[in-house]
C-alpha cells in the first residue's frame, strides 16, 4: 500500500541522500492536519486537492502511511515548446511582403448547433481575456498600441510587479493569438486582436520550471478568472505525463470552472505527447506545415486510444513578436495561440458557450488535411 502512494522516481532520487520538492495529494482538507503538524508545507494547491513539501526518504515513508494521503509524487520539470534552434530574426519588410490575410471560412448558421457555425470576418475577440501561462511579456509596440492589451500581469516566480519577459516566448506566443500588429501595418497581427491579454510568468528566462511554479500560476488563474474575466488560458508548454499528473488536474479543474485551455503537444515527435495536453479536457495542438503535412518535431501519440493531437494549426517558421520587431519561431507551442485565437472568437459571439462546446466546434470546423484536422484561421509569413 505505502509504495503504489509513492511515485518511483522520488523514491529512487530520495534514496541518494538529501532532501526533495514533492507534491502530496490528500482525500480532503481534514487529511492536512497531520502533514501540517509534521512537515514544512512550501505552498498549498487547493486546484490539485495538494500541497507541496520538503521530504528526505524517512519522512516521505512517514507520509506515506499516512491514510488520508493518496500519493505522494517528485516535482516534475516543465519547459516551453519552442524550437530554439529555429529562432531568428527577420526583417519587417520580408514579414509584410509574405504575410496573407486570410480569415477562416465558416459555414452560415443562425446559432450554435450541430450542424454550422458562422463568425463575422470583422470579429476580434473584443471583450475577451485571453490568459497566457508562459515566460511573461515585454511592452512590444504590437501590444502596448494603439492601446494596451495588457490587463493584468502576474508574476508567480519573481513577484515583480511591471511586466517583463526574460526569454522571450510569452511574448512571441501572446502576439501570435492577439498582436495588434501596428509595428508592420497589421500584416503581421494576431486573430484574436482586440481580446484582453492576461500573463503570468511561472518560467524562467531559460525556458524552464518546476511544476510547483506552474501550479502556482493555475491556482491564480483559478482564484481570479472571475475579477480578470479569463476566458481562454494558453499554454505552451508540457512536460512528461505522470501518474497523478498535477498539470493535467490542474488543467482540467480550469476548464470545470468554465475555462476553455489551450494546450501545445509537445515537441519530440511520435509517441511522446506531453502533459497537460494529453488531458481530454484540453484543446491539443500540433503544428503543421505550408504544405499541411505534420511537422516532424510535433508530438503525437495515442491516448486511451484516442490520436493526440486533436487539431492542427501552421507551427513552422512563423513571424511573431521579438525583441524590437519581429522574429521567426517553429514550434507546437506557435500553432496553440492560434487556437486559443479562435476560442476567443467563439466566446466573443457565444458568450455563454461552455469550455467543451468551444473544443467540440474547434474539432467540427477543423479541416482534414491529409489525414489530420488543420484550423487555418490566419496564415502568417514564413521565411
Amino acid at each position: 500500500m505505502i509504495e503504489r502512494k509513492l511515485h518511483y522516481e522520488l523514491v529512487s532520487r530520495l534514496k541518494e541522500g538529501g532532501r526533495l520538492p514533492a507534491l502530496v495529494y490528500v482525500k480532503n482538507g481534514f487529511d492536512l492536519y497531520f502533514a501540517e503538524r509534521n512537515f514544512k508545507i512550501i505552498k498549498r494547491y487547493p486546484i490539485v486537492n495538494a500541497v507541496g513539501v520538503n521530504l528526505d526518504f524517512n519522512s516521505a515513508m512517514k507520509l506515506s502511511s499516512v491514510e488520508g494521503v493518496d500519493y505522494i509524487a517528485a516535482e516534475s520539470k516543465v519547459s516551453t515548446l519552442d524550437d530554439i534552434n529555429d529562432v531568428e530574426k527577420i526583417s519587417l519588410a520580408e514579414a509584410i511582403k509574405r504575410q496573407s490575410e486570410i480569415r477562416p471560412v465558416f459555414t452560415q448558421s443562425k446559432k450554435v448547433s450541430t450542424e454550422s457555425l458562422s463568425i463575422p470576418p470583422d470579429m476580434d475577440g473584443k471583450g475577451v481575456g485571453l490568459c497566457v501561462l508562459d515566460t511573461g511579456v515585454m511592452p512590444h509596440l504590437d501590444l502596448w498600441f494603439p492601446s494596451v492589451k495588457l490587463a493584468c500581469f502576474k508574476d508567480v516566480l519573481n513577484e515583480k510587479e511591471t511586466p517583463y519577459d526574460d526569454n522571450g516566448h510569452g511574448t512571441f506566443v501572446a502576439g501570435v493569438a492577439l498582436g495588434s500588429g501596428i509595428m508592420s501595418a497589421k500584416k503581421v497581427s494576431g486573430f484574436a486582436s482586440g481580446a484582453n491579454l492576461i500573463s503570468v510568468k511561472a518560467i524562467n528566462e531559460n525556458g524552464v520550471a518546476g511544476a510547483f511554479k506552474i501550479l502556482d500560476g493555475m491556482q491564480w488563474i483559478l482564484d481570479n478568472r472571475k475579477k480578470q474575466k479569463i476566458d481562454v488560458v494558453c499554454m505552451s508548454f508540457g512536460a512528461e505525463p505522470e501518474a497523478r499528473d498535477p498539470l493535467c488536474i490542474g488543467a482540467e479543474t480550469l476548464v470545470k470552472n468554465g475555462i476553455c485551455v489551450v494546450a501545445a503537444s509537445g515537441n519530440s515527435g511520435s509517441g511522446s505527447v506531453k502533459s497537460p495536453a494529453v488531458s481530454p479536457y484540453v484543446i491539443s495542438v500540433g503544428a503543421v506545415d505550408d504544405d499541411y503535412k505534420v511537422a516532424e518535431f510535433t508530438s503525437t501519440g495515442t491516448v486511451n486510444g484516442q490520436a493526440w493531437p486533436d487539431v492542427y494549426a501552421k507551427g513552422v517558421k512563423i513571424a511573431g513578436l521579438g525583441s524590437g520587431g519581429y522574429v521567426k519561431m517553429s514550434g507546437t507551442s506557435v500553432a496553440a495561440p492560434y487556437i486559443a485565437a479562435a476560442c476567443c472568437l467563439l466566446k466573443q459571439k457565444y458568450p455563454d458557450l461552455s469550455p467543451l462546446e468551444i473544443k467540440k466546434i474547434i474539432l467540427r470546423e477543423a479541416q482534414v488535411y491529409k489525414s489530420v484536422k488543420v484550423l487555418e484561421f490566419l496564415k502568417r509569413p514564413t521565411v
